[in-house]
């Protein structure tokens, strides 16, 4: 009813952001998928030691989760494909998948990858990425062949540790 009911207001106190999800000035942004991603060349700087360079494909629709994405993947020593395509032309070490896409979502791509697998009895780690953290999005994740459930907005120390841990199952 108009004029009635309790009016309230509240301060929260948030960490500033050390990662910037914004591109630089002079990056390139891509907008549409699938198509590759331009990789700029690792520097000794900036790439953990994870042993030899992954292949890693990330499956992003957002734009700016994208770029921040395929920059802390960069660090961590991967070389990255953005394009879903690519999963019957090239052998990955790990996929990161997004779950909520427009047309086919991560849950319907997995499910076609792993049917892809089935032909070539390879299986590659994919790994949701998603805004969503209920348990009923964990499991449908774990229903579409999804190997490990990463939510958003990504942590670079998550990201590391899932790269390890996924990396060091499908070397040996």
């Amino acid at each position: 009813q108009a004029g009635k009911g309790t009016n309230m207001a509240f301060s929260v106190q948030l960490p500033i952001c050390e990662t910037s999800v914004l591109p630089a000035e002079d990056e390139p942004i891509e907008v549409t998928l699938p198509r590759p991603m331009a990789v700029p060349p690792q520097t000794a700087e900036t790439v953990e030691d994870l042993g030899e360079k992954l292949n890693v494909l990330l499956v992003e629709d957002n734009v700016v989760n994208q770029q921040l994405t395929r920059r802390l993947l960069e660090k961590l020593g991967c070389s990255i494909c953005v394009a879903l395509d690519k999963v019957r032309q090239e052998r990955y070490d790990l996929i990161f998948m997004d779950c909520q896409m427009p047309n086919m979502d991560g849950y319907g791509a997995t499910t076609r990858i792993r049917e892809l697998e089935t032909q070539s009895a390879t299986r590659t780690p994919i790994i949701a990425l998603t805004a969503n953290s209920l348990p009923a999005d964990r499991k449908r994740s774990e229903q579409a062949g999804m190997d490990e459930f990463l939510t958003k907005p990504i942590v670079k120390e998550k990201l590391r540790q899932a790269l390890s841990r996924w990396t060091a199952t499908t070397r040996h």
